[in-house]
């Protein structure tokens, strides 16, 4: 699901803006996602309390557009648009490998959206990192503006969109493991998926036939099965076998 949408506009002037914007509110089965505002708390004392960053465990319930993760890119390799906070202190955004999180300026009004121009100055909080950003669901940039995130979105038709676009433009995705890696299962090409087969077939033909066939204590070829598929994901993040 989609709790975070970034993506890229432009304001009356015609000037870039970099939008954020999030769901809403929290619903009680939300495990991984918190809207920025206030929060009243039963335990272990009744209290209220204010959040300042919404967050979002799981960077992949996260949607960004290829503009706006080269506008963020950007910013973020320009040293002059941002610091580092001191251990402990929250900044404007949070990214690491499991968490994404942006400080909402005007929540207390109702507003969950932020927004970021190249001539603003930001703060990230001291473990940050940007990787997370290639881990992110891609999707079309104008597809992310009309999004409702009233509740949380399915990524489905997201994804479905963005690689039909991509297809319609004759775009190939590489067979190299970082993409391959960063590509979704079930839009893998052909190419890509003999790449992982091609791979599985080479691991399992270093074990002789005696061994795959061997069943008088336990399933060898299962344990072996189990060690080369724990190989692949480990490289691709993903596995199939012929």
């Amino acid at each position: 699901m989609i709790y975070i949408k970034i993506y890229l506009d432009k304001d009356e002037n015609g000037e870039d803006i970099l939008v954020f914007d999030s769901v809403k509110q929290n619903l009680p089965d939300y495990h991984s996602f918190t809207v920025a505002g206030k929060k009243h708390m039963t335990f272990p004392l009744e209290y209220d309390h204010f959040v300042k960053m919404t967050s979002v465990i799981g960077v992949d319930q996260v949607a960004i557009s290829p503009e706006a993760k080269e506008f963020f890119l950007s910013l973020l390799k320009d040293e002059s648009t941002h610091e580092e906070m001191p251990y402990g202190q929250r900044g404007d955004f949070a990214m690491d490998s499991g968490r994404f999180a942006y400080c909402p300026p005007e929540i207390k009004n109702g507003d969950t959206r932020k927004i970021l121009r190249r001539t603003d100055r930001f703060t990230v909080e001291c473990i940050f990192s940007q990787d997370p950003l290639d881990y992110m669901t891609r999707c079309l940039n104008e597809t992310l503006k009309s999004l409702d995130l009233t509740a949380p979105a399915d990524e489905k038709p997201l994804l479905d969109a963005y690689y039909a676009e991509m297809r319609a433009r004759g775009e190939e995705l590489g067979c190299d493991v970082d993409t391959i890696r960063k590509t979704p299962l079930r839009y893998l090409t052909e190419a890509q998926k003999e790449v992982i087969r091609a791979e599985y077939r080479g691991l399992a033909s270093r074990y002789d036939k005696q061994e795959w066939n061997e069943r008088r204590d336990y399933d060898h070829a299962a344990m072996l099965e189990d060690k080369i598929s724990e190989v692949i994901i480990k490289k691709y993040g993903k596995v199939i076998r012929d």
